[in-house]
């Protein structure tokens, strides 16, 4: 190994393995109380650009006054300067420099194309291929330790007895150390399939030894999580290095490849075993009643919806990781018709949907020309180490993990795990045949300070939000308002560290609401303007305009109508910014009651579809406008009808409410 580029190597090796891993959230026991505002990625967004940019520096530092230089494709960059001006342009910038949610911003593709930049210069040869797949492969077995652990030990009465006993796709299943399954069973097809090809192409008994077992270790994983996405893009890796491998092979080969079949068949018994038949068979049947929206878990809703984005964004998007910015205005309802709960799309769990949601069709195009460059540069990488089988399984577990995980995108959320396989795994078929040519001794100093510039600017970047999360933890530790204040300065597009200061100023009001008194009203009117300012700062957070209903509704009950004239204002302007949105029309209806505007509320609410929420305002507005009878109907339909819906039992157990079920 060149010993000028060993270090930047091992860094870059590090930022692969553990970017998936890096976690604050006590995963394996779900004990502690989240300490991070986004726990399941801000760890890796951070590890991602601070591994980055130390591989980057040292790269810088490890070149000589001369060196080779190996081009990226054009549509590398193009795909990355189509994400800084869809960043810029975007419908709140500052959210999608950081992202929201999933935390796949710009920040995040810097790291994802300069972890690219760094293979097409650092992976050169077949053995440095190879000691990537082994990183990738480690990184896996972790995850598949953590998460099959879960499976055995999160069973319904553990779970329930820690609380959190409402997160019922815990059970049989595993989060590993990213939280959920769903992300675990999309990023473990890479290793899996790596794991085949290098007891395939093994160069001693050990090393096949090694590969075999963590691939039997991460099939049972695979198995655990009931990702059937998982499962497809495993299935279609293994077939495309089997058709791969299996025509030109050697009899030696032959019996690997039957082996590689034996082991994978025994670890998916096994996994089976872990998780339950019942859970299996109820996973491979989920929604069969439902139709394909259903089976599909709801995913056909999210690509009508992603489409619907791309129409109103289609040149630049929204923003990366900005998806849920733009859905709003698609949206028909954030709370779920049957229990009440509020959810919304983050993601349409489609990565090509994703990309050309929130960085535009261009972006997305370019994206898809990278990729159908890496596959064609594979299939080279295969035919050119003809007659050399060590090799050629090498480059053929590359090409098939690849191919299984682009299948596997079609369903996945664009968290940084399978962002970042998606950059190796281009990188990787590229590297071998990427053209390169010398760099004069000027090129070589400015490429070391472009590269020292920007290694700085990714280290400053990924620690600001580690150390938001750092003083929300202390907040919610100690109970710090203080702690709380440092965590919105440090990180102020963060929505979550916003609602939480929300959440917690609104209930230091309720006793002032109580009370009734003038002091109560000026704390309503400060409490309400700052979060004017914050809804003015991030026009497009629909969340903080539901915070603001909310407190808003519960204080003109209590403040008289100057409060309920404000509400009803704000509910207005909200339906006319989201005329499809039903939550807003019952904000809307809720604000024409503590008015006594009974009649127009129920002109409102009558015409809207069913739905617990809507259902339960109505039913209190038919008894404001002394209709009993029409009032007491709907109460003892809402008892039949959302059985089960913690929202519904909470409005029947109000005292006004009660007697209607009875009487």
């Amino acid at each position: 190994m060149n010993d000028r580029s060993r270090w930047p190597w091992y860094a870059l090796l590090a930022c692969v393995a553990l970017t998936p891993l890096a976690t604050t959230a006590t995963s394996l026991t779900l004990s502690s109380l989240p300490l991070t505002y986004e726990s399941f990625v801000i760890p890796k967004l951070t590890a991602l650009v601070v591994l980055t940019a130390v591989a980057l520096g040292l790269w810088a530092l490890a070149s000589g006054r001369s060196a080779r230089w190996r081009r990226a494709p054009s549509a590398l960059l193009i795909f990355f300067a189509l994400a800084v001006a869809a960043t810029v342009l975007g419908l709140d910038p500052a959210v999608a420099i950081f992202g929201r949610d999933a935390a796949s911003g710009l920040v995040a593709y810097a790291g994802c194309v300069a972890v690219f930049f760094l293979i097409l210069q650092l992976a050169t040869g077949t053995s440095r291929l190879r000691a990537l797949g082994w990183a990738t492969v480690g990184s896996g077995s972790i995850a598949a330790v953590t998460t099959l652990y879960q499976a055995i030990r999160m069973t319904p009465e553990y779970v329930t007895g820690l609380g959190l006993g409402d997160v019922g796709f815990l059970y049989g299943r595993g989060g590993g150390l990213f939280g959920n399954p769903d992300f675990v069973g999309a990023f473990l097809v890479v290793p899996l399939v790596l794991a085949a090809g290098l007891l395939l192409s093994g160069r001693s008994a050990r090393e096949r030894a090694v590969a075999g077992a963590t691939g039997a270790l991460i099939m049972a994983a695979m198995v655990v999580t009931q990702v059937r996405a998982g499962w497809v893009g495993t299935l279609v890796g293994l077939l495309v290095m089997g058709v791969t491998l299996f025509g030109a092979a050697s009899a030696q080969l032959r019996r690997r490849v039957w082996l590689v079949a034996a082991g994978l068949a025994t670890a998916l018994a096994i996994g089976a075993a872990i998780a339950g038949p019942a859970l299996l068979a109820e996973r491979l049947t989920v929604g069969a009643e439902g139709g394909l929206d259903a089976i599909s878990s709801g995913r056909l809703t999210g690509w009508r919806d992603a489409l619907a984005v791309i129409g109103d964004q289609p040149l630049l998007g929204t923003g990366p990781d900005s998806f849920t910015l733009g859905w709003y205005g698609r949206a028909a309802s954030l709370a779920d018709p049957l229990t009440g709960a509020r959810s919304y799309f983050e993601d349409p769990h489609n990565v090509y949907l994703a990309i050309a949601a929130t960085m535009g069709i261009p972006a997305a195009l370019a994206l898809l020309v990278l990729l159908g460059l890496a596959l064609r540069a594979g299939i080279a990488n295969v035919r050119a180490t003809t007659g050399h089988p060590e090799a050629r399984g090498v480059y053929a577990a590359w090409l098939a993990a690849t191919s299984g995980l682009l299948v596997t995108s079609l369903f996945a959320v664009t968290t940084i795990p399978t962002m970042l396989m998606i950059f190796v795994c281009a990188a990787v078929l590229l590297s071998p045949g990427a053209r390169s040519h010398d760099l004069p001794a000027g090129a070589v100093m400015s490429a070391r300070a472009v590269a020292g510039v920007i290694a700085l600017v990714l280290l400053v970047v990924g620690t600001l939000p580690l150390r938001a999360d750092y003083h929300l933890g202390q907040h919610m530790r100690t109970g710090s308002i203080g702690s709380l204040d440092r965590a919105r300065a440090i990180a102020p597009w963060e929505k979550t560290i916003q609602l939480r200061y929300l959440a917690v100023t609104k209930a230091a009001l309720v006793p002032l609401l109580q009370a009734g008194t003038s002091e109560a009203y000026t704390a309503v009117e400060k409490w309400d303007a700052e979060t004017y300012r914050l809804i003015d700062a991030h026009p497009h957070e629909l969340l903080y305009t539901l915070e603001r209903l909310d407190l808003l509704g519960q204080a003109a009950g209590m403040l008289g109508p100057a409060i309920g004239e404000k509400n009803l204002v704000v509910a207005n302007l909200a339906v006319v910014d989201y005329p499809e949105l039903q939550d807003l029309a019952v904000y809307k209806a809720r604000a024409l009651n503590n008015l006594d505007r009974h009649a127009e509320a129920v002109d409102v609410l009558e015409p809207m579809p069913a739905s617990v929420t809507r259902d339960a305002a109505l039913a209190e507005s038919y008894l404001l406008t002394g209709d009993d009878e029409a009032a007491r109907e709907l109460v003892r339909a809402i008892a039949e009808d959302y059985v089960g819906s913690a929202y519904a039992e909470a409005f029947l157990s109000q005292p006004t409410i009660k007697p209607l079920l009875t009487n």
